[in-house]
């Protein structure tokens, strides 16, 4: 290719092949070390390359100031890229951020309008936009140049406090061709932020205290609308997004929305259980076909508490609007104590998704405290008939049978793929239980066992006991294991 051909004349092949070798070989962007080594691979494909997915440091390493001040610095050398070329902003289509509600300067946030004492500041530029509004579709007459007016206006007081909402608002009003978004966002707690005026404590900043928060549009200012309702400038063509938070649903609202990555956790200081029975809340995210939940373990035994349990109300109201879902992934966290039991059956009997193919409940990350663990007791899964249409199931043993309980978990005939996590002992009494819930597997095709990936253990630990063997054989179901080095 000649060198001043631009980068959409190559197959998209080659151009995840080189993001892929640019991304392991790169802990940033900015990565100047990186970038000149990959330059020396791909010449002038790499600036267009790493722009076209920009990413932003995680919290990790032990120098956790130099951390917090290379990542925002990432964040403002990006948001000046995208100023000054507006045609390479134009080509984002990933964005992966961190962003940190932390205020620096110890000043308080106020109406970003409110710019008169800093209109001699030198953070006080910005340059000729008219390219950006061109590129965003905007005319001098819509209601949308004021929003992205006040995103300007918001923008050069924000350089000054270094409140990071409303600068990564702007990096998303400057990308109208985003199409997949990742956010990390954090607030300090209020122990640390009190700590924060002085600037010998910045060594107080650690990631443990750096909490997940939740993203909400009034922080990344201006909003378009779309049919009558808000919606953050630039995200019309989003069509996934994750965030280590509580999404607004504001944001779920967008019309190109297909993938939905949020944390549950969060859910309990947040206010808007009460809109989602809306039918205008109901018809703008039936589109969305596959949601990735962060769940706390906690509600695996506090789910089947009372009725205004707000965890159980939001996973109900959460899933039985989705009409179009095909995957939910459930990935747990945090610490269970098995002293109080956890409920399988009790947490999926709050998830309404009747057009389900694939439901993922990964318990890799529990840490599970078993001081009289013999005094926890585990209710497993008991019917998934209530989605018929399931086609693979991914589930630990211990929600698939319990050691002594007679009972056999009810499965749909669609079945076609049982894979099995965090295998014990007690394998061969789980799979025997559900060889003798065959008859309603008839479609069942494959049974992966998945290892954990620090087990040492020989294959031949979870071989399957003959009877086993021989109704799989006979019904030609395919028996393996693996160890789990990928994601489900």
């Amino acid at each position: 290719m000649m060198a001043n051909q631009g980068i959409n004349v190559l197959p998209d092949e080659l151009l995840c092949s080189i993001l892929d070798f640019v991304h392991q070989r790169s802990e940033s962007s900015n990565d100047l070390f990186n970038v000149l080594m990959v330059s020396r691979k791909f010449h002038n494909l790499v600036p267009d390359i790493l722009y076209r997915s920009p990413r932003l440091l995680k919290p990790k390493g032990t120098d956790v100031a130099g951390w917090h001040n290379r990542r925002a610095h990432q964040l403002h050398r990006l948001l000046s890229t995208l100023v000054e070329k507006p045609d390479l902003a134009k080509r984002i289509q990933h964005l992966d951020l961190t962003v940190v509600s932390d205020r620096p300067s110890g000043r308080e946030w106020r109406d970003p309008n409110d710019i008169h004492e800093i209109d001699s500041s030198p953070y006080f530029y910005w340059p000729d936009y008219n390219e950006h509004r061109k590129i965003l579709d905007i005319s001098y007459e819509s209601a949308e140049i004021k929003r992205l007016d006040h995103l300007v206006k918001g923008w050069h007081y924000q350089v000054r406090t270094g409140f990071e909402p409303a600068i990564a608002g702007l990096i998303l009003a400057l990308t109208p061709s985003l199409r997949h978004l990742a956010v990390q966002s954090y607030r300090i707690s209020d122990e640390v932020l009190s700590h924060l005026v002085d600037a010998e404590s910045q060594e107080a900043l650690k990631p443990p205290w750096l909490v997940a928060d939740s993203i909400h549009p009034t922080d990344w200012f201006g909003e378009s609308t779309y049919r009558g309702h808000p919606v953050p400038v630039g995200l019309s063509n989003l069509v996934s997004i994750k965030c280590n938070g509580l999404i607004s649903w504001t944001i779920m609202r967008l019309p190109s929305l297909r993938s939905i990555g949020t944390g549950v956790s969060a859910a309990r200081s947040a206010k808007p259980l009460e809109s989602i029975r809306t039918h205008t809340y109901r018809t703008s995210i039936s589109k969305v076909s596959h949601l990735a939940l962060d769940l706390n373990c906690s509600p695996l035994h506090r789910v089947a508490g009372p009725r205004n349990s707000k965890d159980r109300i939001y996973l109900a109201w959460f899933t039985k609007y989705l009409c179009q879902l095909n995957i939910l992934r459930i990935n747990f966290t945090g610490h269970l104590d098995m002293t109080s039991g956890a409920d399988y059956s009790a947490l999926l009997g709050r998830i309404y998704a009747s057009g389900l193919r694939t439901l993922i409940l990964d318990t890799q990350n529990i840490l599970r405290i078993r001081e009289n663990v013999s005094s926890g007791i585990v209710m497993p899964m008991l019917s998934l008939l209530q989605f018929p249409g399931l086609k693979r199931i991914v589930a630990p043993q211990e929600a698939l049978y319990q050691d002594g309980d007679e009972r056999s978990c009810q499965f749909p005939t669609s079945v076609e793929e049982l894979e099995i996590l965090e295998p014990s002992e007690t394998l061969n009494d789980c799979l025997a239980k559900i060889m003798d819930t065959g008859q309603h597997l008839e479609h069942l095709e494959s049974i992966l066992i998945w290892r954990a990936q620090n087990s040492d253990q020989p294959q031949t630990f979870h071989a399957p006991s003959a009877p086993v063997r021989d109704w799989m054989d006979e019904n030609k179901i395919i028996f393996s294991q693996r160890k789990l080095t990928e994601e489900l």
